[in-house]
């Protein structure tokens, strides 16, 4: 899959679309194709690097965040094994949380908080 990864602090330059390893699902997660996502003033902050403070969630010397942004709206491609609430095809809306990784093709999050079905309105 393709995700907008950055490797070093810097401008909005220093980010890059790369190949990376489709994510596995645990028991409890679904996999959603993003098909919207935001690019954030604290997605932003953190691609910088300028400020220590946000440093010390991201990686003081270089990122261990590679694709950030957190929200997202999708379409569930897979479900763990004890996933209920959702199924292959729903429209759903999910925070990915300090996973981040919304700025990919795909992304996991857990079933239990962090995904709604989309308001069919």
């Amino acid at each position: 899959m393709k995700a907008a990864l950055f490797k070093k602090y810097g401008s909005s330059d220093s980010i890059l679309v790369s190949e990376v390893e489709l994510p596995k699902i645990k028991e409890h997660e679904i996999l959603i194709r993003v098909k919207a996502t935001t690019v954030t003033a604290v997605d932003a902050i953190f691609r910088s690097g300028n400020d220590l403070f946000p440093r010390m969630a991201t990686g003081l010397f270089s990122p261990r965040i590679k694709p950030l942004s957190t929200e997202l709206s999708g379409v569930v491609e897979a479900l763990g094994e004890q996933v209920n609430d959702f199924k292959i095809g729903d429209e759903v809306i999910a925070d990915s949380g300090t996973n981040y990784g919304a700025h990919a093709e795909y992304v996991i999050v857990s079933d239990k908080e962090s995904a709604v079905l989309k308001s069919e309105r």
